[in-house]
């Protein structure tokens, strides 16, 4: 089984069509208009009861490289004595593999006593991800640049501002938002401006419910989405981050 949340993301047609092509059977399952922790805990529920054997955590923002990424994943957990397998995707704002596919047997169960994904706690640093219960054994696999997939290449302009938002707030990304920043100065695009007046907007309004795709959000967005990224102030705010060292260009 594959499931997506879909948020009107501009990578998902293509995502579809990654999964279309396959070689493995797979059943893909959507799930929208919830906010993030009620969709996650939906689809865990609905892969557990469920028939399938294995389940691909696929988000809408992302399109598998290959038609084998799916039987490359079943060969991988087949052979080992892990519960879940964490593979690295490339990333279009930092240019560079981050952590991102989620594949899990279905003997996988997960902790979700006061899960609030992104923000603030209950979050495994290592994949960014919910955790799963104690004993569970999950394998991750940084194969560079034989990524499985691409990450918000074909981001939507709200869906590049959600990104920079989100990942001033996460906890231990201090590198990716200074890697995002880099890029944007390197490269001048719109999509990676969006995604640093998003990180503008995190450090200017810290409310957990704007995190989500909703009125809130919209207001935001549109406060922010037509200005000019102020380039010293915000190197400075990300600099002001307090988890691991990273460089930043020399403002």
């Amino acid at each position: 089984m594959v499931g997506t949340l879909y948020s009107n993301e501009g990578d998902f047609t293509r995502c579809k069509e990654s999964v279309k092509s396959q070689t493995y059977p797979c059943h893909h399952e959507f799930f929208s208009g919830m906010d993030e922790s009620t969709g996650y805990k939906t689809l865990y529920k609905y892969f557990k009861d469920s028939k399938f054997d294995y389940l691909l955590k696929l988000d809408a923002d992302m399109v598998l490289k290959h038609n084998n990424v799916v039987q490359y994943l079943v060969d991988k957990i087949s052979s080992s004595n892990a519960h879940a397998i964490t593979h690295h995707v490339e990333d279009y704002f930092q240019l560079m593999p981050i952590n991102g596919i989620h594949f899990y047997s279905q003997k996988t169960e997960w902790n979700f006593d006061g899960f609030k994904p992104f923000m603030l706690k209950n979050i495994d640093t290592q994949t960014n991800f919910a955790k799963m219960k104690k004993g569970m054994r999950r394998t991750v696999y940084f194969r560079y640049p034989d990524v499985l997939a691409w990450h918000c290449f074909w981001a939507s302009p709200k869906q590049s501002f959600r990104y920079g938002y989100h990942r001033f707030l996460k906890p231990n990304h201090r590198d990716s938002c200074c890697n995002t920043f880099d890029n944007y100065i390197a490269n001048r695009d719109d999509s990676r401006r969006l995604a640093c007046m998003g990180m503008w907007a995190a450090s200017n309004h810290t409310d957990e419910n704007a995190g989500n795709y909703g009125s809130e959000f919209d207001k935001m967005f549109n406060q922010y989405c037509k200005k000019q990224v102020p380039e010293r102030k915000l190197a400075k705010r990300i600099r002001a981050l307090n988890d691991s060292s990273s460089k930043l260009v020399n403002w």
